[in-house]
């Protein structure tokens, strides 16, 4: 039996394709190098490598609940993506260090990614 497929939600691939697009925007990608990768990414996801979790009305109380304490820096999106993390007992890993950095503090295994 392989290890488990990654876990991702569909807020994910709304921030992946808004990435893309950002990318082709400042002129880091080309719209035909963005449009290979969205086929690839879309692929991946219609094939199973991912486990598809779907944000529910728990997620976006725990996230709120956070955004009420005024101590963390999260945005609404990363606190529902926390959320997801914390209430379905699944690590986070990210590239991105404000994230990571509020994981930790919630208390959230996390594995921040480096370039």
């Amino acid at each position: 039996m392989g290890p488990d497929p990654i876990a991702i939600s569909h807020l994910t691939e709304v921030e992946f394709f808004s990435a893309l697009s950002k990318k082709v925007r400042t002129g880091r990608l080309t719209s035909q190098m963005a449009e290979m990768i969205n086929i690839k990414f879309s692929e991946h996801v219609d094939s199973d490598m991912f486990n598809l979790l779907f944000p529910n009305v728990k997620h976006y109380r725990i996230a709120s609940n956070w955004l009420q304490g005024f101590n963390t820096p999260l945005r609404a999106l990363d606190a529902i993506h926390l959320a997801i993390s914390y209430e379905e007992n699944m690590p986070l890993v990210t590239a991105d260090r404000q994230l990571h950095d509020s994981a930790e503090k919630i208390g959230i295994e996390s594995t921040l990614l480096q370039e």
